[in-house]
């Protein structure tokens, strides 16, 4: 990591965020389940009545803050580019793949298995640039850093688990997809960390 330039690594924290936020357009314009985090967001909308960015605002600033004050040095730039970028990416993003999507069964079938990874592969891309990770990464990160012998790919599982069960218990959708993205993105994650570290 050392011999890549901060330009190098900011690129590929914007690289890894549009395919994160591409993976996020599909789960959200898809009609078999959001991502597990966009289910607790949900949950939240409907629970204090607020427009669903609020609950997407409230939800991210959260977690920032919480994991700022169990490990500030897992907060950093990439934070601020990586939620910059994922929202942007999805605002130019869904009305092209909602035009895609909506009414071909086969087609969202098929997202719901390139969604996830492709959330997991982007998560992975911009957190091996130790710049700052996302809301949901830096949590999976200071879980990590707690319980030493926890993987990315467990803490991460536990952690799709969890919000999509408070999400739901609080009335968020859990559909087919949601499921998958608990089963393909830890793993994802994972693998594409490990490919990253083998190139180094």
């Amino acid at each position: 990591m050392r011999n890549k330039s901060i330009f190098i690594r900011i690129m590929y924290i914007i690289i890894g965020s549009i395919i994160s936020g591409l993976g996020i357009a599909m789960m959200s314009k898809g009609t078999l389940g959001v991502d597990t985090l966009s289910v607790f967001m949900i949950g939240i909308a409907k629970l204090f009545d607020l427009p669903f960015s609020y609950a997407n605002a409230m939800v991210n600033l959260t977690i920032i803050i919480i994991v700022f004050m169990i490990n500030r040095k897992i907060i950093g730039i990439g934070s601020l580019i990586n939620a910059c970028i994922i929202a942007f990416t999805i605002h130019i993003s869904s009305g092209v793949i909602e035009t895609v999507i909506v009414g071909n069964e086969a087609i969202n079938y098929i997202v719901i298995i390139i969604g996830p990874i492709c959330i997991g592969a982007g998560a992975a891309i911009y957190v091996n640039q130790n710049l700052g990770a996302s809301a949901l990464e830096s949590l999976t990160l200071c879980l990590c850093g707690i319980f030493n012998k926890l993987s990315m790919k467990t803490a991460r599982i536990i952690l799709d688990s969890t919000f999509a069960l408070l999400g739901f218990m609080i009335g968020g959708p859990i559909g087919l997809g949601t499921i998958t993205c608990i089963v393909l993105v830890g793993p994802t994650v994972s693998i594409v960390s490990r490919l990253l570290k083998d190139d180094k």
